[in-house]
């Protein structure tokens, strides 16, 4: 387990491995995090796709151009529908407690609710990216 403070001074603890997880959140967080690696959750994702359906502009591979066209969709499908990151939707799944109150909803509709809960205490793209990050560093031993 692992703490994270929020800007607000909320202290978070979390697992610092989905593999520690109870096997149906494990499997919550990899969905978010899958979506977010592979399709994305911010503006840089979406500047991706483009770049990659621009870069396939006059190219016969149609396939490759039905892919990127059909995950910039999935994107904004995504974007639009949750209105959260699914970066910050993964690792709310890893969130244990807050502020020493134990967070017990991990159903998606519980883990949008933590997801707000824990923006309106100060959680943004940046401090999210640093923390996975670390976890990430944890997790590879690197």
């Amino acid at each position: 387990m692992k703490e994270f403070t929020l800007p607000s001074g909320c202290v978070l603890l979390a697992h610092d491995s989905p593999r520690t997880l109870p096997e149906s959140r494990r499997t919550e967080h990899d969905y978010y995090a899958l979506v977010a690696s592979g399709i994305g959750s911010n503006m840089n994702d979406i500047d991706r796709h483009f770049e990659t359906m621009i870069g396939l502009i006059g190219s016969d591979d149609q396939d490759a151009q039905m892919n990127a066209i059909n995950n910039t969709r999935f994107l904004f499908a995504n974007l639009l529908e949750k209105q959260q990151s699914p970066a910050q939707l993964a690792f709310c799944c890893l969130v244990e407690s807050i502020d020493g109150q134990a967070w017990t909803d991990y159903t998606p509709e519980g883990v949008e609710q933590l997801s707000r809960e824990l923006a309106s205490r100060g959680l943004n793209e940046t401090l999210l990216q640093s923390w996975w990050a670390e976890l990430r560093k944890k997790s590879t031993g690197n």
